[in-house]
């Protein structure tokens, strides 16, 4: 996040802090290190592409990284063009997308981008969404009517638009693309290609975090979301970096790492075995409380209410209904009268 703050009254004591809040912002820009160079010489020296991408303590090599993170920004300028009530520009940006060469978020909520599971592999979660929505293509579906103003959300309020189409985002869409990448990557090790399989645990670790996530920006992913939920149900905790975390975000940043590890030495029942009981479940936790906090506040909302915390609410139980389903249909059903 470029601070342009940091350029008023620039002095030899802030130059360098000006110079790499600049720098830090090429990405955004689309330009590398390498296309600005250095000033006169040296005078202002070249920054260093990074070969790797660093996020909450999770070192990606893989080269689709980079776009995987990346697609937070795309979220995130979605969310500014519905704060203006741009829902055509919003839509447009959600189809063909920018920070990313390689997928726009329309790719990810019809499920394009992570291949598709070998049979003796199981199910895809994205499969069992589908199963449950009974529906194909139900989370593209879904942001397309919301964003073109289809019934009922032509009644719906500028901000139940923005916090239900980014909430979907967040909380559905990035989700799935997180886990069935984790179960890609187990199934391409499974089958010998580590390269793979470490590429796609990269992926995972990049669609939890963001490019945002881990620093003091904030984000738009699962990550930060857990840590914005944690103070909440006394669930924070000093992560390893120092900084205040979510207890489950550490889980899972700490067993991504080893996941990684393991995926790209082919011991693949370890991986297989952080993924199904400790990465995926541990992800699970922030949409069970986001969904527990706004059940408890809309509960008390007058009926066809605006308030956005509506939104919110739908858009995290349509994140942990299709789970909740699998376990206890009949919950399910109550959740799902009770959020709607």
């Amino acid at each position: 996040e470029l601070n342009l703050d940091v350029m008023h009254d620039v002095t030899t004591s802030n130059q360098q802090e000006a110079l790499t809040a600049i720098q830090d912002a090429f990405s955004c820009l689309e330009v590398t290190c390498q296309d600005v160079g250095s000033y006169m010489g040296g005078a202002v020296q070249a920054c260093t592409d990074e070969s790797t991408i660093t996020r909450a303590g999770y070192i990606a090599k893989s080269s689709f990284a980079r776009e995987f993170a990346n697609m937070d920004r795309d979220v995130l300028q979605i969310d500014i063009f519905l704060k203006f009530q741009a829902y055509g520009v919003a839509l447009d940006w959600y189809v063909h997308g920018w920070n990313s060469a390689m997928h726009s978020l329309r790719d990810f909520a019809k499920n394009e981008v992570v291949p598709a599971l070998s049979a003796a592999s199981g199910s895809s979660y994205y499969s069992v969404f589908a199963s449950y929505y009974e529906d194909a293509e139900f989370a593209h579906n879904l942001i397309t009517s919301i964003l073109e103003l289809m019934p009922p959300y032509n009644t719906a309020s500028s901000e139940q638009i923005r916090n239900a189409v980014t909430g979907i985002l967040k909380y559905v869409v990035m989700f799935l693309a997180s886990a069935d990448s984790l179960k890609y990557a187990i199934s391409t090790c499974q089958s010998g290609d580590s390269q793979s399989a470490l590429a796609y645990v990269d992926g995972a670790a990049m669609l939890f975090v963001g490019s945002m996530g881990g620093n003091a920006a904030g984000g738009e992913f699962l990550y930060t979301t857990a840590k914005e939920l944690c103070s909440d149900f006394g669930t924070c905790i000093t992560g390893s970096d120092g900084g205040t975390t979510a207890a489950a975000s550490e889980v899972i940043m700490t067993s991504l790492n080893d996941a990684a590890e393991t995926a790209a030495t082919k011991n693949c029942d370890e991986t297989q075995g952080l993924v199904q009981n400790t990465i995926i479940p541990t992800m699970i936790i922030p949409l069970i409380q986001g969904t527990l906090k706004y059940a408890s506040y809309n509960a008390n909302l007058d009926v066809a209410t605006t308030d956005a915390s509506l939104a919110i609410g739908d858009a995290f139980s349509r994140a942990v209904l299709p789970l909740v389903n699998l376990a206890a249909p009949t919950s399910a059903s109550t959740i799902q009268t009770q959020m709607e």
